[in-house]
């Protein structure tokens, strides 16, 4: 890329025709000096993040369990080649390729054998777990905590989620808040989520 951001150059051993596009989101609820301006802004010009409206992006807002699925599916370029058992899961929905994709993938799981619960809003140890499941996928390696990161409410993490959640600690996928605390049972906003899905790809 040409420093002054006017053009853009590429090695290439071919002929043929390229369209070079830039997209930029100018969420109003998004300021310059809010926390993740940058990650959000980034993350929507790759057309993984996406406004509730062409002006507002919502960044405290919660996200659900489908939204999530589509984040993790489009930032690792996922496709399914088989429909889920599950019951709750409309096809022809919005979610239906995402949710079926990442599932393939061992990336989410239902909370139930037929359930997948789509627009239950995610947890932070729900993410912690998709997040490690993502890594582990993309990378071959599940990251282990190779000493136990200890937070004030550590014993509030659910019994499943505690390798997951010392996982995406030790790999810096999420971080916890200010005061000591991971607030695992806490519903994760869509900051929080979209800045998870820039610490992942960061991984890579």
């Amino acid at each position: 890329m040409n420093p002054s951001k006017t053009s853009l150059t590429i090695d290439l051993n071919h002929f043929s025709q390229y369209v070079v596009l830039s997209f930029q989101s100018s969420y109003r609820d998004v300021p310059e000096s809010h926390w993740a301006y940058k990650t959000i802004q980034e993350l929507s010009a790759k057309q993984i993040v996406k406004g509730q409206s062409e002006a507002m992006f919502n960044p405290s807002g919660s996200i659900t369990r489908a939204e999530y699925a589509a984040l993790l599916s489009r930032a690792l370029f996922l496709t399914a080649s088989r429909p889920t058992s599950f019951k709750d899961v409309v096809t022809g929905s919005w979610y239906e390729e995402a949710v079926n994709a990442t599932f393939e993938a061992g990336i989410i799981q239902g909370v139930s054998e037929d359930r997948f619960d789509p627009n239950q809003q995610i947890t932070r140890e729900e993410m912690a777990t998709m997040l490690v499941r993502a890594y582990a996928y993309r990378t071959g390696v599940k990251p282990e905590a190779s000493t136990f990161h200890v937070t004030n409410d550590s014993s509030k993490v659910s019994s499943w989620a505690v390798t997951y959640v010392q996982g995406a600690l030790e790999a810096k996928l999420l971080t916890g808040h200010q005061d000591g605390n991971f607030l695992p049972q806490s519903m994760t906003t869509r900051a929080e989520a979209a800045q998870s899905i820039s610490n992942l790809l960061a991984k890579f």
